[in-house]
Parts: C-alpha cells; sequence; structure tokens
C-alpha cells in the first residue's frame, strides 16, 4: 500500500515486524518511502512528522492492552498538530 500513495504525498513511512518485507520492499519501492523494520509499538518516526496514518492489521497482534494504548500514544506524537 505504501508504494501506491507515495505518489500523492511528500514523504511516506512504511514498517514492519518483518526485515525481510522491509529488504524486498526497499529493492522495489524507491522513491520518497521511508521503510524501517520497528518492534510493533514503536513507531521510528520524527514527531508530527505526518498528516495521517494508516494501519493494517496490526491491532490483532497486541497481546496486551498496553501495547495498543502505546501504539496509540504513538501515532499522536508523530501526527503534525498532535
Amino acid at each position: 500500500m505504501s508504494g501506491t500513495w507515495r505518489g500523492d504525498f511528500g514523504q511516506v513511512y512504511g514498517m514492519d515486524v518483518a526485515e525481510g518485507l522491509i529488504n524486498y520492499a526497499s529493492m522495489h519501492m524507491p522513491g520518497n518511502l521511508v521503510l524501517s523494520v520497528t518492534n510493533g509499538v514503536t513507531l521510528p518516526v520524527p514527531d508530527q512528522a505526518v498528516s495521517g496514518e494508516f494501519s493494517v492489521i496490526v491491532f490483532r497482534h497486541f497481546d496486551r492492552v498496553e501495547y495498543a494504548e502505546w501504539y496509540f500514544r504513538e501515532c499522536t506524537s508523530i501526527e503534525a498538530g498532535g
């Protein structure tokens, strides 16, 4: 999905817990796409760097409510005006 949107935005951040997926994507999607391996809870994006977020299936992988709460706090901190 990040590859589809990269033409619509100045900077697109993509992340996953699977290093292999990030490596594959980095070889096939050059340009304004910044890819990072993450632990699934912390978002490696500068504070107030994005105007919106999109997550796919991330919430079903949290085995503790605290992880979801942390994730929402992370989303708020990276969102411009958050």
